[in-house]
């Protein structure tokens, strides 16, 4: 009996040796406190059901198809060490990222969340494809397109970012996200114009020689330097513009979503099967911003000339319209007596 005792003794004593560490500071060993995290999208509370290419993709996804995708990674705010790998939450339906997760108490945290779609195949998720579709998320440090590829006219491009910091006493965390993209658009005010038979097929967006930001550092909350140029092509989705018919006048050539911050210049050429029916080349700076929609809008079709270039306040807010004046700037504009957009008028 006495030996199983001193046994014991020699068995904590040297479990308290394995705690110190090699210089023979005192460890403090911490509790754990749970945190209730929400973490929501923007457009969640307003979605509706009308789809429209000035809305983003929690409205104009097709829910059978795909999942909404939340990634979240938490660090220590001192050491900048990961504290937990990292959580994946799906939503079939959209909606918020609600979990409780144990944090050690008594310390700091930042957490960073990304949420993008993932598509399904049966109504199942496709495990080929769930884990990244168009965003290479293996870095939250560079987050970029997948294979190097923007996929155009499709909103399952759309994706949402954020971050926030825990406090060694919060006991909840809620915070929204937004997009680190702008959406560019290019409408036509004139498809009635056009015949049956010389109706855009399909279209090609190429940046040219203007290179464009192609990745996003989410621990920073900015994009990453790198830039390329691109050349994409799709089916031309002719949407309606809006909530709007105009006898079918005005529909929706190109969606793209963009890393934003960026000034980009380009080309589109739309095409009817094989044959061009008309080529734009915007070569004035058009602006790409975080989560806003940027139009670019006239009667492409029939008068490539005619185009003017519109920026919402946000993705599925109201617009405001911006032209170019006389030194080329694209500045804030307003409507004359006869309902032409000109550069607006400053009081002095």
């Amino acid at each position: 009996m006495k030996l199983n005792k001193l046994w014991l003794l020699a068995a904590a004593a040297g479990f308290v040796a394995c705690a110190e560490p090699e210089n023979g500071l005192n460890v403090s060993f911490d509790g754990e406190r749970t945190v209730e995290f929400k973490i929501s999208l923007p457009e969640i509370e307003t979605r509706t059901t009308n789809e429209s290419s000035a809305k983003g993709g929690l409205t104009n996804i097709d829910w059978d198809k795909y999942d909404l995708r939340y990634q979240i990674e938490i660090y220590d705010a001192n050491t900048q060490k990961r504290a937990r790998p990292r959580i994946v939450e799906y939503c079939p339906t959209g909606g918020n990222f609600e979990k409780s997760i144990d944090l050690t108490a008594g310390r700091e945290y930042k957490v960073y969340a990304w949420a993008d779609f993932v598509p399904q195949v049966d109504g199942e998720r496709d495990a080929a494809k769930s884990y990244d579709y168009h965003y290479n998320t293996a870095s939250f440090a560079s987050i970029n397109y997948m294979q190097g590829k923007i996929a155009i006219n499709d909103e399952s491009c759309d994706a949402y970012c954020g971050s926030a910091t825990i406090n060694d006493e919060q006991r909840t965390v809620n915070f929204i996200l937004t997009r680190p993209l702008g959406k560019l658009r290019v409408v036509t005010t004139d498809a009635d114009k056009l015949s049956f038979y010389q109706y855009p097929d399909n279209v090609v967006f190429s940046t040219g020689s203007v290179a464009m930001t192609k990745a996003y550092n989410l621990l920073t909350g900015s994009v990453d330097g790198n830039k390329a140029t691109f050349s994409e092509a799709a089916a031309a989705p002719m949407v309606l513009y809006g909530d709007e018919t105009d006898n079918g006048a005005k529909r929706t050539l190109l969606t793209a979503y963009l890393f934003a911050g960026d000034v980009i210049q380009f080309e589109l050429k739309v095409k009817d099967d094989t044959a061009d029916i008309y080529t734009m080349n915007v070569v004035t700076d058009i602006p790409v911003v975080t989560d806003k929609l940027t139009t670019i809008m006239g009667a492409g079709l029939t008068n490539p000339a005619s185009i003017s270039c519109d920026v919402s306040d946000t993705i599925t807010g109201g617009e405001a319209v911006y032209v170019q004046d006389t030194n080329g700037n694209w500045v804030e504009a307003e409507q004359d007596t006869y309902g032409n957009w000109v550069p607006k008028q400053t009081n002095p």
